[in-house]
């Protein structure tokens, strides 16, 4: 009888070490494959913010525009989960641009993501530049940047940013969540 329980605890043991090894070959597999991936991926993103000329005028932001701006991305979110190859396509597109603001030809492209951003009373071209604007507000105001405006919108952009940064930085989280790594915009 005590022989029979050592057999069954060796055997045990032998099963538990096999599986094991055969769990950590399969997470080194995994790795191994997230890091290709990630390489294939990293050679055709750009994670840059560029304008290319002087051209650019950023839109006065207020708590309306910023609610519709939200709406709008979480029904993005929402369109790329219920519809991957389109969120594909539109990322795809979005990572080979050379400057930011021609993600708006992108989005153009695809008919029913103008529908959705017409829904919410943005043209590509306005949602693209609100995002850009968004970001340059959030750069200055984060940066205690206060001189060298080139207008007024910007000042008033900046200090929007600083005097709603809390709900801002909310609102920034609830996208996150919502894109659950679902965005065509470089971060």
């Amino acid at each position: 009888m005590k022989a029979s329980l050592a057999r069954m605890c060796v055997v045990a043991a032998v099963l538990a070490i096999a599986t094991a090894a055969a769990g950590a070959q399969t997470l080194a597999e995994a790795a191994r494959r997230a890091e290709e991936q990630r390489k294939a991926v990293e050679g055709k993103q750009k994670f840059l913010i560029t304008v290319k000329d002087n051209t650019f005028h950023e839109v006065p932001l207020t708590g309306g525009l910023v609610d519709r701006y939200s709406k709008a991305r979480s029904g993005l979110a929402a369109l790329w989960k219920k519809d991957r190859p389109l969120y594909e396509r539109v990322r795809d597109g979005a990572r080979v641009v050379e400057d930011f603001r021609d993600i708006k030809n992108v989005l153009q492209s695809e008919p029913i993501v103008v529908d959705l951003l017409k829904f919410y009373e943005f043209t590509p071209e306005a949602f693209v530049e609100t995002e850009l604007t968004l970001r340059i507000a959030d750069l200055r105001a984060s940066s205690g940047y206060s001189g060298g405006y080139n207008g007024t919108v910007e000042r008033e952009n900046a200090a929007y940013v600083r005097a709603n940064s809390t709900r801002l930085g909310a609102i920034r989280q609830s996208w996150y969540l919502q894109e659950a790594g679902l965005s065509i915009f470089p971060e």
